[in-house]
């Protein structure tokens, strides 16, 4: 029997490809938001596009801290945040628009 040489391009054989293929990951679980969408987005579009914590966030939103986390937590779920740096337990947040 005849074999290919070891360093020559591997043959791919169609119906064993698919046992080997990735799986797609369009597959998406749904956003879990403790607050609604469009609170959320109302309460991200008031703050600074300059870097924040939750902390400068409570008071201006005038929420409470654990409030302006979960708002904060949402942001990053949807996409309208992203953590800038952590600097300990410190995060600091920026709007991504």
């Amino acid at each position: 029997m005849n074999y290919p040489p070891l360093r020559s391009k591997p043959r791919v054989v169609p119906a064993l490809a698919q046992l080997f293929a990735a799986p797609k990951s369009s597959i998406r679980k749904p956003v879990v938001l403790t607050y609604s969408r469009t609170n959320v987005i109302e309460k991200v579009g008031r703050l600074p596009s300059a870097l924040f914590t939750a902390k400068e966030a409570m008071h201006l939103l005038c929420l409470s801290l654990d409030s302006a986390r979960k708002i904060c937590q949402d942001g990053l779920k949807l996409g309208l945040l992203v953590v800038a740096k952590r600097d300990g337990k410190l995060i600091f947040y920026r709007k991504t628009t």
